[in-house]
């Protein structure tokens, strides 16, 4: 068996554990977006979202779906910020 073999065994292995850990990833995702659904203008708010995002990332080895899933909260929270400071600029 070559390192080749040996790494593509692991990383079968790896996938396939973390195709178990959809439901775990999914579930910290929706408790992260429930915990900061309500958009701060404040830096504490978004060093506590850089935060805690990466602190989810990391558990899931930093998987790419866990952080597309995260990313796209973000986006969201981003969104909903840029809507709050374009209200706050027209208002009289």
């Amino acid at each position: 068996m070559t390192n080749k073999d040996i790494d593509m065994i692991q990383e079968n292995i790896r996938r396939d554990s973390f195709k178990n850990d959809y439901w775990g990833l999914y579930q910290d995702v929706w408790n992260f977006h429930k915990k900061y659904s309500k958009v701060q203008t404040d830096d504490a708010y978004w060093e506590a979202v850089v935060d805690e995002s990466g602190q989810i990332a990391k558990k899931y080895d930093n998987h790419k779906f866990a952080i597309a899933l995260l990313l796209a909260v973000i986006d969201e929270m981003e969104r909903i910020y840029k809507e709050m400071m374009k209200n706050a600029d027209t208002a009289v």
